[in-house]
């Protein structure tokens, strides 16, 4: 978190907004119906990550990482896309 206050603090404005798009439960990207492959692949995609230090479900701790780098945090609106399909 470090990084990205220093990455940031040099180039933004008190008053800027940063977006963020990350993920609370990477391994909820299933298929329907589901593919024991798939399910393998992110799988992997996750213990990847861990192994590198990384952590794909950085946004159940983005807030309070936020805070401790010197973010101040305005609002945070999960977004969930949502597709039905209806029939003719």
């Amino acid at each position: 978190m470090e990084s990205i206050r220093e990455e940031y603090a040099g180039r933004s404005a008190s008053a800027a907004v940063a977006v963020f798009h990350e993920y609370a439960d990477y391994a909820a990207w299933r298929l329907a119906p589901r593919r024991p492959a798939f399910e393998a692949f992110v799988a992997e995609v996750i213990a990847t990550w861990r192994v590198a230090g990384g952590e794909p479900d950085v946004a159940l701790a983005l807030p309070r990482l936020l805070r401790q780098a010197g973010f101040r945090l305005r609002s945070a609106t999960p977004l969930v896309l949502e597709l039905i399909a209806e029939r003719a």
